[in-house]
């Protein structure tokens, strides 16, 4: 298994490996800070909302600054914008399921 994602992995571009690591190091940092405020009267999930929309609002900001093309082929801010948000509807509604 380990092997085939090794060979995926050589297979892509540098700029999509580097926004595939920045994407992933971004989402680790934002469990952080959302576990970090489950004792907080808000609690985890609210704050994991929170943290998701305001990282896609500022990839998109970034991509806008740099003019990124929202192409397909290789991955962009506005990708991983689209991930923030994505991940985001699904706190959302994993929110209101409770």
């Amino acid at each position: 298994m380990f092997s085939n994602l090794s060979k995926w992995w050589k297979h892509l571009d540098v700029q999509t490996r580097l926004v595939i690591t920045r994407f992933a190091w971004k989402i680790l940092i934002i469990l952080g800070f959302a576990g970090a405020q489950s004792p907080l009267p808000w609690g985890f999930w609210r704050s994991l909302y929170i943290m998701l929309v305001l990282s896609g609002g500022i990839s998109c900001g970034i991509a806008l600054r740099f003019r990124e093309p929202a192409k397909f082929g290789n991955l962009s801010y506005w990708d991983e914008a689209m991930w923030f948000f994505f991940l985001a509807l699904i706190v959302h509604w994993a929110m209101h399921i409770q």
